[in-house]
């Protein structure tokens, strides 16, 4: 069973994160989007943090490749492998995490694979954003599934996101939604933990707001 530990992390807007998160979707929400997008981003591993260590199966997850590879993300900001076109930069991203698919068996489902012959020079926040989440939902070997506003890109509504996200749970994989708004939070079930004044804090049966659910 896949565990993810958050020991006295610390990065940024993120003063202090600390915990384990399980198998199961766990909903995290705060009032910060740049802290909630910073512990996005040390979390999946795509930062190393200041202080402290995220341990993936017991091991630092930024210096493990095996476990970085173990990881789909969609973070605040993104980035795709330097290439000429869309197609290349995707290709490049399945062939770092050994998915042998076509781009456009990737970016079809997503209603994508028009964008396959753009530039990246072209390409701005949100549709960065969106082949991220395309790359994210369709990493079918992921033990673990770290997702920064996955309902606010342009292909959020032909992703079905909510479906990927229940099949990632469902196969075991730890999987965190990040949101800074209360109704995206109550839509996943959440919230279970907060960002507030840059410092992760998991919800109790007694401190959990109204309507939410239980943490896992």
């Amino acid at each position: 069973m896949t565990e993810v530990e958050l020991r006295g992390v610390a990065h940024g807007a993120l003063r202090a994160a600390a915990g384990s998160f399980a198998p199961a979707c766990t909903v995290v929400t705060g009032d910060d989007a740049h802290a909630l997008a910073t512990f996005v981003a040390v979390m999946s591993g795509a930062v190393r943090p200041e202080r402290g260590v995220v341990l993936f199966d017991g091991a630092p997850l930024v210096a493990t490749p095996g476990a970085r590879r173990r990881v789909a993300s969609l973070l605040g900001s993104e980035t795709l492998p330097f290439s000429r076109d869309v197609t290349t930069a995707v290709s490049r991203a399945l062939e770092a995490r050994g998915d042998v698919r076509r781009p456009h068996d990737v970016l079809a489902p997503f209603g994508l694979d028009g964008w396959s012959r753009r530039a990246q020079s072209e390409l701005d926040r949100d549709e960065l954003r969106s082949l991220a989440l395309a790359l994210a939902l369709s990493h079918e070997q992921a033990d673990m599934l770290v997702l920064y506003e996955p309902l606010a890109t342009s292909a959020s509504a032909a992703a079905g996101v909510e479906a990927a996200v229940q099949r990632s749970v469902e196969r075991g994989a730890v999987v965190v939604v990040a949101t800074a708004s209360r109704a995206g939070a109550l839509h996943w079930g959440g919230p279970h933990c907060t960002v507030r004044d840059g410092v992760l804090t998991r919800f109790t049966r007694d401190s959990a707001p109204p309507s939410a659910g239980r943490a896992p």
